[in-house]
């Protein structure tokens, strides 16, 4: 008996805790989440913010510069109608799948 060669058993493999086989890539996702949710954050502050900041009456922009002397304030208040969205209910506008009706 005291020949017999003692093999320890194979230890059955892990996967290496919570997140297994994906613990760097995990731990890598975990640590840019917060830095990309403040990204994207600031991207949707700024679409927002930046166009309303803006000088000047949006108007003047679709009117051409060689073009606004003959555009009568009858015609630009037309046009600043058209382009304001409507009302549906208090506080609601024009759902984003549909286009807002012109006239």
């Amino acid at each position: 008996m005291s020949d017999l060669l003692l093999v320890a058993a194979p230890q059955p493999v892990t996967l290496g805790g919570r997140l297994g086989l994906l613990a760097p890539a995990g731990r890598q996702l975990l640590r840019a989440l917060p830095l990309s949710l403040l990204a994207l954050g600031v991207a949707i502050v700024g679409n927002f913010a930046l166009p309303r900041l803006a000088p000047g009456d949006p108007i003047d922009f679709l009117i051409p510069a060689e073009q606004a002397s003959l555009v009568s304030p009858e015609q630009r208040e037309q046009l600043a109608r058209q382009l304001r969205p409507r009302r549906l209910a208090v506080g609601a506008v024009h759902p984003l799948h549909r286009p807002p009706r012109r006239g």
